[in-house]
C-alpha cells in the first residue's frame, strides 16, 4: 500500500511539472501574440528605456486635454489667454482660477494602468527606466514613479512671477470659480504663478538637457499618448533614433513622429501588455 502510495506521489509530480511547464510556455506563446515581435525582441536586449508621454496617457483617469478642457463658461476664451504671458498680465484672476479648476480636477483623479504599469517597470532590476512627460498633472509621481521630468511644467509647482520662488499650496482642495485672487509671494509680495510653461515660453533648460541626455542614451524610447507636434519635446524620439534607440509609438491614432514601430493601441493597453511580457521573462 505505502509502495503504491509512492509511486502515485511521483506519477503525480512528474504530471504537474510536465503541465505546469506547458502552461508556462502557452502563456508566454500568448503574450507574444499580443505584441509586436519587434517590440519583444527590444524588451529582450534594452537596458535602458526612456518613456515618454502625452495627453494620451492620462486619458483613461478622465484628465481632458489642454484644448479638451476649454468647455462650459471656458469655451467662450481664446486658450491665448489663458496660457501666455501677455494673457497672465492682462487677468490674473481669470487664468488662476483656470489653472485652479484644472488642478482640481487632477486632484480627483486616479492613476490608471498606463501610469501604474510605468511604476512597476520601473521596479525591475533588468532596466534602467526613465519617465519624461509631457503632462502637468501628478498621476505619474501618485502611481509610484520615483523621479519623473516635467518638461511642461506642473499644476503643483506654482512659483513667484518675479523671484521664481516655489509656494506650497495648502491642503484644502482649490475652489472652482470663474475668478481667483492668486495668492503674493511671501519673498517679494508679487503674484504667485502656475508652474507651467505658456506658449512663448522655454522649457526649464536643466530639465530639457536631463531628457536630450536620457533619449540619446536609451536603446528602447517609448512614446506613450503623445502626438509629437510640441516642439522642442518632440525631438526626443529623434534624437533617441539617431543615436541607436529603438523607438516605439503607443496611440490609437499614429502621429508623425519618426518611429520604427507604431503599435496602434491606447496607453494603458500597451503599458499593461508590456509589463505582462516583461514579468513573463522572469520566470
Amino acid at each position: 500500500m505505502k509502495l503504491l502510495l509512492i509511486v502515485s506521489m511521483v506519477q503525480f509530480i512528474a504530471m504537474f511539472r510536465e503541465n505546469h511547464n506547458y502552461f508556462k510556455y502557452f502563456t508566454m506563446v500568448h503574450i507574444i501574440d499580443l505584441i509586436p515581435s519587434a517590440l519583444t525582441a527590444a524588451l529582450k536586449e534594452a537596458k535602458k528605456i526612456v518613456i515618454f508621454t502625452g495627453a494620451g496617457a492620462s486619458a483613461d483617469s478622465g484628465i481632458p486635454t489642454f484644448r479638451d478642457a476649454l468647455n462650459s463658461h471656458w469655451s467662450k476664451l481664446n486658450p491665448y489667454d489663458l496660457a501666455s504671458p501677455e494673457g497672465w498680465e492682462k487677468d490674473k484672476e481669470l487664468v488662476w482660477a483656470w489653472y485652479e479648476g484644472r488642478r482640481g480636477d487632477v486632484m480627483k483623479a486616479q492613476p490608471n494602468k498606463e501610469h501604474l504599469g510605468i511604476a512597476q517597470l520601473e521596479l525591475d532590476t533588468r532596466y534602467s527606466v526613465s519617465v519624461i512627460t509631457q503632462n502637468v498633472d501628478d498621476l505619474h509621481e501618485r502611481a509610484g514613479s520615483r523621479s519623473v521630468l516635467h518638461l511642461h511644467g506642473s499644476l503643483f509647482s506654482p512659483m513667484c512671477e518675479k523671484c521664481g520662488k516655489s509656494f506650497k499650496f495648502p491642503e484644502s482642495p482649490p475652489v472652482n470659480t470663474p475668478k481667483l485672487m492668486p495668492p503674493n509671494c511671501q519673498v517679494c509680495d508679487h503674484a504667485i504663478r502656475p508652474g507651467v510653461v505658456w506658449f512663448g515660453e522655454a522649457l526649464p533648460q536643466d530639465v530639457f538637457e536631463t531628457a536630450e541626455k536620457l533619449a540619446l542614451k536609451s536603446d528602447l524610447f517609448l512614446c506613450v499618448g503623445t502626438s509629437g507636434v510640441v516642439t522642442p519635446a518632440a525631438l526626443l524620439p529623434l534624437a533617441a533614433k539617431n543615436s541607436g534607440a529603438f523607438v516605439v509609438e503607443i496611440n490609437p491614432n499614429p502621429s508623425d513622429i519618426k518611429a520604427d514601430l507604431h503599435w496602434e493601441v491606447s496607453a494603458s493597453e500597451g503599458i499593461s501588455r508590456i509589463l505582462e511580457f516583461v514579468i513573463s521573462l522572469r520566470k
